[in-house]
């Protein structure tokens, strides 16, 4: 079962917390091995608010027994579903960034929330979904989009990330649209431990930037 099916039986069977903790313990675990000036990105279901463990604040106990701070914790909640329970998702957002947690929207472009959850949350963070990403070398109304996207994440104090970067051609492509961040089994694939990308790659894409300039 991959883990997006999971957390839909785990909220059909009211245990989506009891995973969303598992989770979160492993990844915090993992945490502290990562160095320094590292970013941990935490996927969030909002729908989980609804429950004691929650409210106990489970994730920043974790972070004081580990010495961690919590501004190098980024929470990501999908666009997904802030269409489905919108009051939900809104009510999420106090709650971590009264912790000073970064907040990102993901999959921005899946959904049909339009701008109005971007205006309502204000995040730190905004990751463009692997749709708009997908073929964006190739697809003139893409580049126009994510293009619109970069301009309005510079104008408001927002960082934008592209998901699913899977090929050099799309690489290059939103390096000259100035997008801020990618990931993507192109730059590598997950792994257990907190590893930088390949040398190889990282010149790809300072390549990328010498020629945008």
């Amino acid at each position: 079962m991959d883990i997006e099916r999971m957390f839909k039986v785990a909220d059909k069977v009211q245990r989506a917390w009891e995973l969303e903790t598992l989770c979160r313990k492993k990844a915090l675990k993992g945490f502290i091995d990562m160095p320094a000036g590292k970013k941990l990105f935490l996927n969030v279901n909002p729908n989980v608010i609804h429950d004691k463990g929650f409210k106990n604040g489970f994730t920043k106990s974790r972070l004081d027994k580990y010495g961690l701070d919590s501004q190098n914790v980024i929470f990501e909640i999908s666009e997904r579903v802030a269409v489905m329970e919108r009051h939900v998702f809104l009510d999420a957002i106090p709650h971590y960034k009264g912790q000073k947690y970064g907040i990102a929207i993901d999959d921005v472009g899946s959904g049909y929330s339009g701008l109005n959850i971007i205006s309502d949350v204000r995040p730190d963070i905004i990751k463009l979904d692997i749709h708009l990403i997908r073929d964006v070398d190739k697809d003139e109304i893409k580049r126009l989009l994510c293009k619109a996207m970069v301009d309005f994440c510079k104008s408001a104090g927002i960082f934008l990330i592209a998901e699913g970067i899977e090929t050099e051609q799309e690489l290059e492509t939103l390096i000259a649209l100035d997008v801020d961040f990618g990931q993507g089994y192109f730059l590598g694939s997950p792994k257990q431990s907190f590893n930088d990308i390949s040398p190889e790659k990282i010149e790809m894409i300072k390549k990328y930037h010498t020629k945008k300039l």
